[in-house]
């Protein structure tokens, strides 16, 4: 799990042993098309993430998916998985635009919800650093890529998805806002 986080071609980079990095470009290639192929076939949402969602909905909370992965992927696993209706937006990579780390997509998708405020619920170390870089407050899952000790020193931390909701609305409530 330690080379998931900020996109693709970083995954890659960190996959291939050092006297296969010329090959980076050709193994990117491949395995986008692969993931373009494949988006759903792994993928799943944690037990208990949809109710997490839908409370928050319940509560006037606007809710919105940010991704590294590329834009047309993350809309069709939203899709496959049958997500789409909890999300009031869903975003992924779009050309031009860095990804997270960088807080520009997340500040648009804000600018874009009408948010008075943004909590990012992530679980590695690219959410962590893009609400900080952004400004925002945020809640790390422990039970996602990173260890819950990569997750501490900002925010507040949620060990199941029953925890999720209060974690955001104390989030919204420390960083001044209203759901």
């Amino acid at each position: 799990m330690g080379f998931v986080g900020n996109g693709l071609s970083k995954l890659v980079e960190r996959a291939l042993p050092a006297e296969g990095r010329s090959l980076h470009g050709e193994v990117l290639a491949a395995t986008r098309e692969y993931y373009a192929a494949h988006p759903v076939d792994l993928a799943r949402v944690y037990p208990g993430m949809r109710e997490a969602v839908a409370d928050l909905r319940e509560r006037g909370v606007a809710t919105a998916i940010l991704s590294n992965k590329t834009d047309a992927i993350v809309q069709r696993i939203a899709d496959g998985l049958g997500i789409r209706a909890l999300f009031d937006a869903i975003a992924g990579e779009i050309q031009d635009v860095p990804i997270k780390p960088d807080p520009t997509a997340l500040l648009a998708m804000k600018r874009r919800l009408g948010a008075q405020c943004v909590v990012m619920v992530g679980d590695g170390g690219p959410d962590i650093d893009v609400a900080r870089n952004a400004g925002t407050g945020f809640v790390g899952v422990t039970w996602g890529v990173s260890p819950e000790a990569g997750l501490t020193g900002y925010g507040r931390l949620a060990r199941t998805p029953e925890e999720v909701a209060g974690r955001v609305l104390e989030e919204i409530a420390a960083f001044g806002g209203v759901p």
